[in-house]
């Protein structure tokens, strides 16, 4: 098993965006390499842009199948989610569940605070309006979805849709959603921080407030190397 290890510097996280993007296509597809995926599908539809109608229709009916199955299989996520409290439950006991349930609150608390304060000032800076109507739409129909199944690939089709609904601009939109699930936005950097404050609270580590500013800058970024499959 290839063994893992911390980027040296800059030049070497910048050396790794780069093969990311020139990465083999059917490689990037295999590893949910999605900063290759949308290079690639960059200069697909470069080379695509005069060719005929009935070939876009083929293309657009392939990508609409794979959407749905995707939904297909995000409509069956709760019951691998029950499954797995179940085998936690028979193997560890109740208590385990009891343990963790303070850092859920602390984890869920986070994620309201994000969706319910800091998405609403972001909104509100970016159309002068009310954001809530906007914000409560984008969680009933996305939030919700993507806090289940734990995954920013899985939500792709998911958050297509809604914007369509949203009548926002196709060719913006079909590029900053992949983006978003590969930097993985919001929901990566408070898992990530919050974990690892509990596992420094766990070690008896003594944390200052200027280590807790630099090390949360630092594990949001992380953000960008964290799988956008299910967790």
């Amino acid at each position: 098993m290839e063994e893992l290890a911390a980027p040296g510097g800059v030049s070497e996280v910048l050396k790794q965006l780069l093969l990311n993007i020139v990465d083999n296509p059917v490689k990037a597809i295999f590893n949910a390499n999605y900063i290759g995926i949308l290079a690639w599908a960059i200069l697909l539809g470069m080379a695509l842009k005069n060719a005929p109608d009935t070939t876009k229709t083929v293309i657009s009916n392939f990508s609409e199948a794979v959407s749905k199955m995707v939904t297909w299989v995000i409509k069956f996520a709760p019951l691998g989610i029950m499954g797995l409290v179940i085998e936690s439950i028979t193997t560890n006991g109740i208590e385990s569940l009891l343990s963790y349930g303070k850092l859920l609150v602390v984890l869920i608390g986070c994620m309201l605070l994000v969706a319910f304060v800091i998405n609403p000032i972001i909104v509100f800076l970016a159309i002068r309006q009310n954001p809530y109507p906007l914000v409560f739409q984008c969680i009933k129909e996305s939030g919700i979805t993507a806090f289940f199944t734990r995954s920013s690939a899985a939500n792709i089709p998911v958050n297509m849709r809604l914007c369509e609904k949203l009548g926002l601009d196709k060719d913006t939109y079909s590029v900053s959603i992949l983006l978003g699930a590969t930097i993985n936005m919001a929901g990566a950097p408070v898992t990530i921080s919050v974990l690892t404050l509990a596992a420094v609270h766990t070690l008896g580590i003594e944390v200052y407030i200027s280590d807790l500013i630099f090390r949360h800058t630092a594990l949001s970024e992380c953000r960008d190397a964290a799988a956008q499959l299910p967790a």
